[in-house]
């Protein structure tokens, strides 16, 4: 069973090639690979092509990533000093591509938007509403994550927030 998979990612909108390394999505069976790749060839190629890896580890066993503990249960993470993303776990089909694209949001925060767009989230987007989700409520950053997720999964909720969903959708113009 191949596990681990180099994708050369297109983009159809820009034709340009990203390369991923997509791994562990073949020891669950809720999600097939094709799908997660499909999801992530659905974002503009800007919000992913400094991506190097994207693995589901259930485990949490990733010596090669030089993992550092959290405190509390999560579902996943961004290891932006290895532009990486890893995904623990989740129920079902809609709370995996919540999780994946919150995930992408921390890196687009990090590494797409410029710091100018950061400083208009911090400072005014983030402070003009409530989060998006509980755990939107916790910071600037999470709630751009959970706005990004929402946007692209369930955009008819996020339209309650219409700042946060101008401010996203102008990432994806």
């Amino acid at each position: 069973m191949d596990l681990t998979r180099f994708h050369k990612l297109k983009n159809l909108a820009k034709s340009e090639h990203v390369r991923v390394l997509v791994s562990g999505f073949g020891l669950q069976q809720l999600v097939p690979v094709c799908d997660v790749i499909e999801g992530i060839t659905s974002l503009p190629t800007d919000h992913v092509k400094r991506l190097k890896v994207i693995k589901y580890d259930p485990d949490k066993n990733i010596p090669f990533l030089l993992r550092h503990q959290r405190v509390g249960p999560q579902l996943g993470e961004y290891l932006g000093s290895f532009d990486s993303i890893v995904i623990y776990g989740f129920r079902c089909r809609s709370e995996c591509f919540h999780v994946l694209f919150h995930e992408i949001g921390h890196h687009v925060y990090f590494r797409v938007i410029s710091s100018q767009m950061k400083k208009k989230w911090v400072t005014q987007v983030y402070r003009s509403e409530p989060g998006v989700t509980e755990l939107g409520s916790r910071n600037a950053c999470e709630d751009f994550a959970e706005t990004y997720a929402l946007y692209i999964n369930q955009p008819d909720k996020l339209k309650a927030f219409p700042v946060k969903f101008n401010f996203i959708s102008e990432l994806f113009c």
